[in-house]
């Protein structure tokens, strides 16, 4: 696999796991509190009714299937590290979607992963 479509496949995969993210935060904001508790109660039912949790785990059962094309052809050592791409984006929209705190310390760590990012496409 070319480095090029190694990187748009893993970006592809790592945008499909955030928006799975981002819809898995929404859905569970919408259902309320769950406990380990409710885990083999009716809540469960509950929880995957909300259509933001249907479309979260979609997002995510393609993102894995994305993710094994990579690791089928891709160095691991070279895709994984790329997916820390999904920390940074999960941050920025976290703070914008759902108003989080996102403090001067997460913002350094934000820029850290950027930069590893960076270093780790250099090296291709």
């Amino acid at each position: 696999m070319k480095k090029m479509e190694a990187i748009a496949l893993v970006l592809i995969s790592v945008l499909l796991g955030v928006s799975g993210q981002l819809s898995l935060k929404q859905g569970m904001r919408k259902v309320g509190n769950f406990e380990l508790e409710y885990f083999l109660t009716t809540k469960v039912f509950e929880i995957l009714k909300e259509k933001f949790i249907i479309i979260g785990i979609f997002c995510y059962a393609i993102a894995t299937l994305i993710w094994l094309v990579v690791l089928s052809k891709a160095e691991l050592s070279f895709a994984y590290p790329l997916l820390a791409i999904g920390y940074v984006l999960i941050a920025i929209f976290s703070k914008f979607l759902f108003n989080e705190n996102v403090t001067f310390v997460r913002f350094l760590g934000i820029i850290l992963i950027s930069i590893g990012v960076f270093l780790l496409l250099r090296s291709a």
